[in-house]
């Protein structure tokens, strides 16, 4: 079996997404924590109180947008070159909390 060449280039991106993607995580777990307290108090009976504040948690999701789009690059480039197993770990870990906290917001907002 052919090894993976591994790339210094994939390495420098995956070093930059990785306090990208914290910062991300940490913009969103504030709506995230906010709308899960919330809806374990109403016992998923009913929508959010937030009213029009709704659209502060749609605004940051918007704004983070374009580190959703790099992080799912970043993984389709680590399918054809590798980069450092631990770095690669922790950026998917990351992104796919991201990618929760987005489905877990909207989720509330909407039911």
């Amino acid at each position: 079996m052919k090894e993976k060449k591994k790339s210094l280039g994939l390495n420098i991106y995956g070093l930059v997404m990785l306090p990208t993607l914290v910062l991300t995580n940490l913009a969103n777990a504030l709506f995230t924590i906010w709308l899960t307290i919330e809806q374990l108090g109403s016992s998923w009976g009913e929508g959010t109180g937030m009213e029009l504040a709704v659209l502060y948690p749609w605004l940051i999701e918007l704004l983070c947008a374009p580190v959703v789009i790099a992080g799912g690059v970043y993984l389709l480039l680590h399918i054809r070159r590798t980069s450092s197993k631990w770095l690669c770990t922790t950026n998917i870990v990351l992104y796919f909390a991201l990618i929760l906290q987005y489905a877990l917001t909207n989720l509330f907002i909407w039911f």
